[in-house]
């Protein structure tokens, strides 16, 4: 939840579930939209502070407050760049990819930011896949490139596994279970993924 980073937890994960959606809802209602992910004392107090800013809509109805986001608040533009930075960032690793990479290089995304689950604390783990014959000095520089861009931008630390098919290869052969999580539980941003069947 990237708004967790810019309001705090408990703002930014009321925001966050308001925002997924279009009707008003009470209290109880958020609460379950929030699935556990914060302390549910602490959601009363979020929405008061939320409501004063503008950010979010009140209205009584009955025994009970309904809350909906200020889709026309002036920040709310700041608040869906920041709701949609992952998309953002798979585009600007894309477009670093297909200025610096060398041809054929797939780059894969993996683990918690793949699926969605990263928090401001997360390392952002990235796969890039050489062809064989691509030398290690420009494998090396793109690595460290990407990795020093994609730290500038997030401020998150990039964790940058490379490898060529080769190696890829060889270690699916040992049975390394990072290769089934490569190739079985990831995005790949660019490029493709070898089909080992073709290479054993």
């Amino acid at each position: 939840m990237p708004l967790v980073t810019v309001f705090g937890r408990t703002e930014g994960a009321v925001l966050t579930a308001l925002a997924r959606g279009s009707a008003s809802v009470n209290g109880r209602q958020i609460e379950r939209l929030l699935g556990g992910t914060v302390s549910i004392r602490g959601v009363p107090g979020a929405l008061e502070r939320l409501t004063r800013a503008g950010l979010v809509l009140a209205a009584s109805r009955q025994a009970e407050t309904l809350y909906r986001v200020n889709r026309e608040h002036l920040l709310w533009l700041t608040v869906e760049a920041t709701m949609n930075s992952l998309t953002t960032l798979r585009q600007r690793i894309r477009d670093l990819a297909h200025e610096s990479a060398p041809n054929g290089t797939a780059v894969v995304l993996y683990e918690s930011v793949e699926r969605v689950e990263a928090t401001a604390d997360s390392d952002i783990d990235l796969l890039v896949v050489y062809p064989d014959q691509i030398p290690a000095s420009l494998r090396e520089d793109f690595v460290d490139e990407l990795g020093r861009r994609v730290e500038l931008w997030t401020g998150n630390p990039a964790q940058v596994i490379h490898i060529t098919v080769g190696g890829l290869v060889e270690s699916a052969g040992r049975g390394d279970a990072l290769v089934d999580l490569w190739l079985n539980d990831s995005e790949v941003l660019i490029g493709e993924l070898p089909t080992l069947d073709q290479h054993q």
